[in-house]
């Protein structure tokens, strides 16, 4: 069973964090610091958001879908 790409949310020394861990484990992206962990959830929320919200005029893909956009 392959693994998907998660969030995690983590204590730090400086507060709570987040990291994306791509589907082979790596770390591809971090968070600043925040003082509650729910704010660092939350965080992550709108990270994901943006990203499915986001078009990608190079390729002119958009996530979650094989159509290309003009």
């Amino acid at each position: 069973m392959k693994r998907k790409p998660k969030f995690e949310v983590y204590a730090a020394s400086d507060g709570y964090r987040w990291r994306l861990k791509a589907s082979n484990g790596r770390i591809v992206a971090t968070g600043e610091a925040h003082p509650r962990k729910a704010d660092a959830e939350r965080a992550t929320r709108t990270v994901m958001s943006t990203v499915l919200a986001m078009r990608f005029p190079m390729t002119g893909l958009v996530p979650n879908s094989r159509k290309v956009m003009a």
